[in-house]
């Protein structure tokens, strides 16, 4: 990641969404992030990277839910 500012955002979504509709509640699993700061590195091929941080989204009824540390997204 070259550059000034927050870094960037990856993400790899998997599966189709359980639920997408006009007027409803998003419910989608298993999203992957990966969050990389300037410095960083990330290899798109392999997903993975180094100097960022890596964790899951996922939402369910609109509510999202994240495996990373503190449950914080930002």
């Amino acid at each position: 990641m070259v550059g000034s500012g927050h870094g960037a955002y990856f993400l790899q979504v998997e599966s189709a969404p359980e639920v997408c509709r006009p007027n409803t509640p998003l419910t989608i699993h298993n999203i992957s992030v990966y969050r990389t700061p300037a410095g960083a590195h990330f290899d798109f091929k392999s997903w993975t990277g180094d100097g960022g941080e890596a964790y899951v989204i996922s939402v369910e009824n609109g509510v999202i839910r994240t495996t990373r540390q503190g449950s914080v997204i930002y």
